[in-house]
Formats: structure tokens, C-alpha cells, sequence
């Protein structure tokens, strides 16, 4: 597969709706394919290596050692989790297909208190050529949701990532889909932190359901009920940790 540069310097793009900036990497069109853009969010961890991830969207930490997007266990997540309704999808959409393929978990599905976890989110816009950018003077919205008390829901405190972009930049163009790879990260907290928020769970080891949300111009999207643009995906991750009078032992 051949590409074809399309932009000769690395750009730090002000992205609206977002303060600071976020980075953006030099697009590239594959050809007979999309457009590209990488973005990572600011203030990640210097434990990533940014510009490698910018220049080729390979994740690495800062010290050289490599990590292959690891398995997890995607959903939709069982009843009695919510279902959410998405009035009009493949407009903005997660991942290139129906299935759940738009988030990766970087550095693995197993969860300990104060890990750092690195997501990439793929967020794909189809009929790129034949979008105008008045379309997306609005924002697209992210957000990650963990269901920390095992409620079999997700509330707005087991929010562990919320994010804007505006991509109205990048419109018009010939290219028949833009796919925008977006770096986050959050930290796994302790038991005995979320516990006081979140019900008081305590356990050793534990599958915990995430909850990804994109949706556009509403950043308060509920990931339990309806949505009219964007898209959801469910993951399942594994959580690790003693917890023994609300003290975490590692």
C-alpha cells in the first residue's frame, strides 16, 4: 500500500471547543482508501512516546518497549446493562464497521489501582467528500464510562474520560471517508476511592463493563438512553486488586 503525503510539517492545530490545543499529526491519504488524523490528547502521560504515535499511530512508551493492541472482550454488554437507541447512525460512527472495533485499551485488559490506561478511539466519518464543514461546526464528544460499583449501569461519576474535538478544519475534501485516531488516557483509581463514590464495592477480582460514547454537540450524552447522532461500543475489562477495610493492598 502506497502513501501520499499530504501536508509536509507536523501541526498543532487549536481544536475549537477544546482549551489547550490538542496535537494533531500530518494527514496522509491512503490511497483508494481515507484520510487519517491523529490527535493526542494534552497533558498525556510522558510515559508515551507522543511523536512516534504522531508520525506512524504506533504506540509505544518513552522508554522504546512496543505494545500490540491487546484482546479485549467487546460487547454489547448483557442485560440488564441499558441499551442505548441511536436515532441516526453511520453518520459519525465508531470504528470502520458495525461491529465493536473503535476503542483500543493500549497497554492491556487487566486493571490495577493507579495504572495508567492508554485509549485510542477510532472515530470514522463515512461519505467524507460529500460532507460540508457547516456540518461540523458543532463538536464531536467522547466519553468513557466504567461500571465501578457493578450496578449494571453507568452513572455520571463512573465517568473516567470526557473529551471534546471539533474537526471542521478538515472539511471539504475528495477523500470518500475521514478516520480521526484520537490518544487518551485516564488512571485506574483504588477501590477505596471509587467505593466512597460509587456504592462501596470491595473485591479481589472483578469483570467490570466500560461504556464508550461519541456523540455530537452534547457533551452531558447519557450512556444509558437515547442519542440522535454518534455511536456506542461496550468493553470488558478485568479489574485486580485485595481490598481488606477499604485499604488496598498490592
Amino acid at each position: 500500500m502506497n502513501y501520499r503525503r499530504l501536508t509536509g510539517l507536523v501541526l498543532l492545530l487549536v481544536l475549537a471547543g477544546l482549551s489547550p490545543a490538542l496535537r494533531a499529526q500530518e494527514t496522509f491519504l491512503i490511497e483508494g482508501s481515507g484520510t487519517v488524523v491523529r490527535m493526542v490528547q494534552e497533558g498525556i502521560s510522558a510515559d508515551v512516546d507522543v511523536q512516534t504515535w504522531l508520525d506512524g499511530g504506533e504506540f509505544r512508551v518513552a522508554d522504546g518497549l512496543g505494545f500490540n493492541p491487546p484482546r479485549v472482550y467487546p460487547g454489547q454488554a448483557p442485560d440488564p446493562y441499558p441499551h442505548v437507541h441511536v436515532w441516526e447512525r453511520g453518520i459519525e460512527q465508531l470504528g470502520a464497521t458495525e461491529e465493536c472495533d473503535g476503542i483500543y485499551f493500549q497497554n492491556g485488559k487487566i486493571w490495577v489501582p493507579n495504572k495508567k490506561i492508554f485509549v485510542v478511539w477510532k472515530i470514522r466519518i463515512p461519505r467524507a467528500s460529500q460532507r460540508l464543514a457547516e456540518e461540523f461546526e458543532q463538536d464531536l464528544n467522547v466519553a468513557l464510562f466504567v461500571d465501578w460499583n457493578l450496578s449494571s449501569d453507568w452513572e455520571k461519576n463512573e465517568q473516567v474520560i470526557a473529551s471534546s474535538l471539533n474537526i471542521m478544519h478538515l472539511f471539504p475534501t475528495e477523500a470518500p471517508y475521514l478516520d480521526i485516531e484520537y490518544l487518551t488516557e485516564f488512571r485506574v483509581p483504588e477501590a477505596s476511592v471509587f467505593a466512597a463514590h460509587c456504592g462501596g464495592v470491595e473485591f479481589f477480582k472483578e469483570k467490570l463493563w466500560t461504556r464508550a460514547v461519541l456523540s455530537v454537540c452534547d457533551p452531558d450524552a447519557s450512556p444509558n438512553g437515547e442519542s440522535v447522532f454518534g455511536d456506542v461500543e461496550d468493553y470488558q475489562v478485568c479489574y485486580f486488586e485485595v481490598v481488606q477495610d477499604k485499604k488496598v493492598k498490592n
